[in-house]
């Protein structure tokens, strides 16, 4: 059965979540921390999608966003994931070995106590 397809609103606060794959933990370093974070400016820069916050667990990432323009949030979880990808790959020495898991959750945070809650 396929997925139903996303519709997001303009001026709409998203939680994006994303695994990295099987057996790849993210280890919580200030080196690892600044790759992530390095990669969240650069999808920024290029797509503007306002990231309110953000945690890193073991397996995935959790992002807030608001959400300007719909049509951005694809591209920006693309760039997101190909920079972190790049980065960790050179990291570990490897070549073109896959972090993240395809696709992202995107549902949309709907009220202020939700959005307080998810924070």
């Amino acid at each position: 059965m396929s997925r139903l397809p996303r519709i997001l609103l303009p001026h709409t606060v998203v939680l994006l979540t994303s695994r990295v794959e099987q057996g790849l933990p993210f280890v919580r370093t200030p080196l690892m921390e600044r790759i992530l974070w390095s990669a969240l400016a650069v999808a920024q820069n290029l797509y503007p999608v306002k990231v309110i916050s953000f945690v890193i667990m073991g397996n995935h990432i959790h992002l807030i966003v608001l959400v300007e323009d719909p049509e951005l949030v694809e591209s920006f979880m693309e760039r997101f994931k190909c920079e972190t990808s790049h980065a960790i790959n050179r990291l570990m020495g490897r070549r073109q070995v896959t972090v993240w898991c395809e696709g992202y959750h995107s549902p949309a945070i709907l009220t202020e106590s939700d959005l307080i809650e998810k924070i």
